[in-house]
């Protein structure tokens, strides 16, 4: 790149310096653009009616963008007139505005000229490109007034949820007096009523293809799917032409025909659990209870609750406590396990009659210093203790077999409540395993065995 004063070889005199030039003047006139170039290239817009013969005829032939939302040309170099009602909003108006100005209805959002995202003159946009991805065919997502006002880009009717909201109508009702209005924008039907795709998705057949909505069936009109072919029914000679389609037209096959069927019914054998029972105590003899007379079972039981482990054991059972013979002060056994000594059982559940009687739960327990029966209990009402039932009671108890003391947990819990349940006597640490020689009970035999009692209709 040289000046214009840089000389050719034989420009100045003999014997004068060649640089800089002193035989021609600088130019003075400049050809179109001020800054030299060293080609002669040039976009020459094209013109209708011109004679100038141009090569690109819009700005975004040879410069473009993208984004109208981004770069908003058309907003700023002519600010639109908003509603005042829609000040500080993103979108001018919603689809409630649709037709608001029509049959004695009053508009929320008065129109507003857009010509400014269209407009012609210096500040018509040719540079900036306005993205729009929608789907055409609703006025809701393509108007001006339902996009954004800042590009004419975005609207919140082009999500698939919202898209074609005026052609589905997902909210509307069903009553064979919907009629599209005479004048506007509107969309009807096959019948020529202003239903929408979800109404008559959800609408089907009745006899011979009628709408189930429009054609009444005088016959049957709360089977209309079922309707028989009378002179007064639909397909009748005199309106067999003339009566509404339906929009789905699927034939419902409603001929009787057999199936097989293989019906099963279970066959029990051995041992079954009824569940048809309830244990009624203190009926034959007092001191009447529930007692383990497989003594492998009781051998497990007593194994798992007293090992190293946390493991406690549990009782459920539907009970029917009864008050004869009971005073205040009366002890009642529900459940024990195990023989200790000569007549203690390892592990009790009974009642205490009392003003306000008691749950409670025995436990033979021992450490160096001698044996002790840990005792806890949780106060039940005499109403709840003595009511016809059959009453629920489960009870829980586990133990930490080498510092039960601290480590105890006794739960009650009787028609579905739990007690609040206390400690009367403290546990020592160690379960009293000196059991008696077959782990039987004392003075085991079948009428120290709560009753079983069927239950009756009501209380199954």
């Amino acid at each position: 790149m040289v000046g214009a004063d840089y000389p050719w070889p034989e420009a100045n005199d003999i014997g004068v310096n060649p640089y800089p030039l002193t035989g021609a003047q600088k130019a003075t006139y400049f050809r179109d653009e001020v800054a030299k170039r060293p080609v002669n290239i040039r976009n020459i817009q094209h013109r209708t009616g011109s004679t100038i013969l141009g090569n690109y005829d819009h700005n975004y032939h040879v410069v473009n963008t993208v984004g109208g939302y981004s770069n908003p040309r058309a907003f700023i170099d002519e600010q639109p007139t908003l509603p005042a009602i829609a000040e500080g909003a993103d979108v001018v108006k919603t689809i409630l505005d649709i037709e608001r100005g029509r049959g004695g209805h009053f508009s929320f959002v008065d129109d507003y000229n857009a010509g400014y995202l269209t407009g012609s003159g210096d500040y018509k946009n040719k540079t900036v490109i306005v993205n729009r991805f929608s789907a055409p065919g609703s006025r809701e997502s393509m108007a001006p007034a339902f996009k954004d006002f800042r590009a004419g880009e975005l609207s919140v009717y082009n999500s698939i949820p919202y898209r074609n909201m005026t052609t589905r109508r997902p909210f509307q009702g069903v009553t064979s007096s919907i009629v599209p209005e005479p004048t506007g924008m509107r969309s009807y039907d096959h019948t020529g009523r202003d239903f929408g795709f979800t109404n008559l998705a959800a609408r089907h057949s009745t006899r011979f293809f009628r709408d189930s909505t429009l054609v009444a069936d005088v016959d049957y009109s709360n089977v209309p799917r079922n309707s028989v072919a009378t002179s007064s029914g639909p397909g009748n000679a005199d309106d067999a032409f003339s009566e509404k389609p339906s929009f789905h037209k699927v034939h419902r096959n409603n001929i009787l025909r057999p199936e097989l069927r293989i019906i099963t019914s279970p066959i029990y054998s051995g041992n079954t659990l009824g569940n048809n029972k309830k244990v009624e105590y203190n009926t034959i003899s007092t001191g009447s209870s529930i007692i383990n007379k497989d003594i492998n079972m009781s051998q497990e039981l007593i194994a798992t609750m007293t090992s190293s482990t946390d493991v406690g054991i549990s009782f459920s059972s539907w009970v029917q406590i009864l008050s004869s013979g009971d005073s205040n002060g009366t002890q009642r056994t529900i459940y024990s396990l195990g023989a200790v000594g000569s007549t203690s059982p390892f592990f009790e559940i009974g009642y205490e009659k009392g003003s306000t009687s008691n749950f409670f739960i025995e436990l033979q327990t021992t450490d160096a210093g001698g044996t002790r029966t840990a005792r806890f209990t949780a106060s039940v009402s005499n109403s709840s203790l003595y009511s016809t039932g059959p009453n629920h009671l489960v009870v829980g108890f586990s133990g930490d077999s080498g510092s039960i003391s601290t480590k105890n947990d006794a739960k009650i819990y009787f028609n579905g409540s739990l007690l609040t349940t206390g400690v009367d006597v403290t546990p020592k640490d160690l379960y009293d395993i000196d059991f008696k020689s077959n782990y039987n009970f004392r003075g085991t035999s079948t009428i120290r065995d709560g009753r079983g009692v069927l239950l009756s209709a009501a209380e199954l």
